[in-house]
């Protein structure tokens, strides 16, 4: 499933609050028919079947409304299959059927923060998908949203199927960072360490200790490694400021080969980040990005070598390309 895609949306054309199924397009008045059905044919072409769909609510009750803005994320969709396009007799095109997966609470308030998107009401989601006025949510924003799925098990159930499975890509893993932050260190290592492997589903891929990590996470006393003056909040776990590990040189199947025997899960190779600079890592542009990577390796690359990884600057931002 890694392949999935996560998406918010504006739930149907419903007057009450009953579960929400279907994905739809609202006609706007200022836009002429045609370029409603065009706009609904390209989101249908670019949401496939099995992706997510957080439901955004519009309609909600006045108490609601006053202490939660204009609604809330109240539902989790999926798509179920393709479909033709079905236009009611309102304002409304059906752009893709679905089935319930779970209920969610999130007030929008929330959700903003999380998804960096103008939540409310008429919809703005942003425009990837052409005047559609729908916006894709990576992998990290998916993780938070799911979080507050109501059912525990159903939560647990969904943080782990249905997320995609980029092992040792993406240090984000939610279950990986909470292991580290709880688990007793390791012996520290200045030499190389040998690489350890774990049989998936998915095949062979390379396991991360979180031993490790919480090496690197006393090491660093608990602070960024990009700038230490960098406060989050206090975790619930360590009771000390909330950082995560990032692996430098990533571990992923396909460069632990390169690298044979020297293991790239490695005390000297892991990074201790408070969650921003983390995330800039993974998502943002190049030049940011670089930036970051560059600070970091000139502060790491003796450390790296001693591990026995051995690597130029330009070789390292490439695997982040």
């Amino acid at each position: 499933m890694k392949d999935i895609q996560y998406w918010p949306t504006v739930h149907w054309p419903g007057e009450s609050n009953e579960r929400p199924e279907g994905i739809f397009i609202r006609r706007h008045h200022k836009r002429p028919r045609g370029e409603a059905q065009k706009a609904a044919r390209r989101l249908q072409e670019t949401m496939k079947t099995h992706d997510l769909v957080f439901v955004y609510q519009t309609k909600t009750d006045p108490e609601n409304r006053r202490r939660h803005g204009a609604g809330k994320i109240m539902a989790l969709l999926k798509v179920k299959e393709d479909s033709n396009l079905i236009e009611g007799k309102g304002r409304w095109i059906q752009v893709k059927k679905t089935s319930y997966k779970a209920d969610v609470d999130c007030p929008v308030k929330l959700a903003r923060q999380i998804t960096d998107l103008p939540l409310g009401y008429p919809p703005l989601f942003g425009d990837p998908v052409p005047r559609t006025n729908v916006q894709k949510l990576n992998n990290s924003q998916a993780v938070r949203l799911l979080s507050y799925v109501c059912n525990a098990r159903e939560r647990e159930m969904l943080l782990t199927t249905c997320l995609p499975e980029k092992a040792g890509d993406e240090d984000g893993d939610e279950e990986y960072q909470e292991h580290a932050r709880l688990a007793e260190p390791d012996d520290r290592q200045e030499g190389p360490r040998k690489p350890q492997f774990v049989d998936t589903r998915k095949g062979r891929q390379v396991k991360k200790d979180p031993r490790i990590a919480k090496i690197r996470f006393l090491m660093s006393e608990y602070k960024c490694e990009v700038d230490p003056t960098h406060q989050t909040f206090t975790s619930r776990s360590t009771k000390k400021n909330f950082v995560e590990a990032h692996h430098l040189v990533p571990v992923r199947m396909d460069l632990q080969e390169k690298f044979g025997h020297i293991g790239l899960d490695h005390e000297n190779n892991i990074v201790s980040l408070c969650p921003n600079c983390h995330r800039r890592l993974h998502h943002a542009i190049s030049d940011e990005k670089e930036d970051t990577l560059r600070h970091l390796y000139r502060m790491r690359k003796k450390d790296l070598e001693k591990a026995g990884i051995h690597i130029k600057m330009a070789r390292l931002i490439s695997y982040y390309k």
